[in-house]
């Protein structure tokens, strides 16, 4: 039985059960447990929340450190589930399909990971560039299909705002001769690797430890490691343990945890904001289908467009266009997770997907205000950024590396 069935409804903070008219018998007696299951769910989630909020402020040694240990926390809330007046359906979308990722895919990225221990152990984390970049200005470039409305657009903000590509938008930059500071690959499947062979880049890598063995073979740049902060799932702590030993150049890798995002773009936000960029903006950043055609801009791994469930969702330049619903609930964690980025780390945080027309466009209405990349440039990045061009240096402060 579906929640929409139970008449549920979320008034601000209040939780309200209407029976439906005429119960009868048995159908009746099993629609009371499942409202007390839920009821119960709900108290739960809710408790354990506040739980891990509390621990979250309790590691904080200063104000600064409180938004970044309670993203953490609010990332899991936003995956966890919809409410049940959300439009797509009641049926905890967000908690189904994160629970179906990791039965799916768990057991080889454990697999994975026992293949790269030795390289990560012998390699740098991600936490040697972490508030390296405080308030320098970051682009975080994805691979919908707007992006080949923006894409030239970068080209002029190299060196004046940090330019973090996704694995999945990384070709189409090289290929312009605009070479991104950083690439983020989080998606550990074997194809993964197709995004970087035949490329020779500067760009750093910031890979997650368990990703294809693949990928990181077919990267050919500077590469640093990170494991996924998530309290809610012990597994990752102990991959990142399994990555630390005595011998590390950098310390412990267990500083090197970054909030795992719902998709590759989630997590390029956060190594921006783990580097301490503000502001930032994204292009590229669909989550739809505008154009019916394709679901990404260019790409070694397209989705074909007929094959997918489609849903109807509102762009912000109020147009209605086909989403499924893999991207209907990235929408979602984004919507949740933005704005209290915003309020906690005093962030400014940004959409600048735009399509043919110039319109800012994306599915994306809460947390990312719209502002065209031409503004982003002349308001927030319009000097050259040194602090940039010293990546390079902290690499080689390791050695040769």
């Amino acid at each position: 039985m579906k929640f929409d069935d139970l008449a549920i409804r979320h008034i601000p903070d209040v939780w309200q059960y209407t029976p439906p008219s005429n119960p009868r018998g048995k159908a009746w007696v099993e629609l009371e447990d499942e409202a007390r299951q839920f009821d119960k769910m709900r108290s739960d989630v809710r408790e354990n929340i506040m739980l891990n909020v509390d621990d979250a402020m309790n590691r904080s040694e200063t104000p600064a450190e409180v938004g970044k240990n309670i993203d953490e926390v609010l990332e899991i809330l936003s995956k966890s589930y919809f409410c049940p007046n959300d439009a797509v359906d009641g049926d905890l979308l967000l908690k189904k399909a994160n629970t179906n990722t990791l039965n799916k895919k768990l057991q080889s990225w454990c697999e994975q990971l026992v293949k790269n221990v030795p390289t990560i152990r012998k390699s740098l984390g991600a936490h040697i560039f972490f508030d390296k970049l405080p308030n320098v200005p970051a682009v975080i470039v994805c691979a919908g299909p707007s992006l080949g409305n923006s894409i030239e657009g970068l080209r002029k903000l190299k060196g004046k705002a940090l330019i973090v590509s996704t694995d999945t938008a990384f070709r189409s930059l090289i290929k312009r001769g605009i070479e991104p500071d950083i690439v983020n690959a989080h998606d550990a499947n074997d194809n993964g690797a197709r995004f970087f062979q035949g490329i020779d880049t500067k760009s750093i890598a910031f890979f997650v430890n368990y990703i294809s063995p693949l990928t990181i073979e077919a990267y050919k740049g500077p590469k640093v490691y990170y494991y996924v902060s998530d309290i809610a799932l012990p597994v990752y702590q102990l991959m990142a343990h399994a990555c630390d030993w005595p011998g590390r150049l950098d310390g412990s890798f267990l500083q090197a945890g970054i909030t795992g995002g719902s998709s590759v773009a989630h997590t390029a936000l956060y190594v921006a904001l783990r580097l301490g960029c503000n502001p930032i903006t994204f292009v590229g950043l669909d989550l739809s289908y505008p154009d019916l055609k394709k679901s990404h801009f260019e790409t070694d791994n397209p989705k074909n467009v007929a094959d997918q469930k489609l849903i109807d969702v509102w762009s912000i330049n109020n147009q209605k266009v086909k989403t499924n619903l893999s991207f209907y609930s990235y929408k979602v964690v984004m919507e949740r997770m933005a704005p209290y980025i915003q309020i906690m780390q005093n962030k400014e945080l940004f959409t600048s997907t735009e399509n043919e027309k110039g319109e800012v466009v994306g599915v994306v209405h809460a947390g990312l205000r719209p502002m065209h990349l031409g503004e982003f440039s002349e308001k927030f990045a319009s000097q050259e950024r040194d602090e940039i061009k010293k990546l390079e240096g902290v690499l080689k402060s390791y050695g040769n590396y």
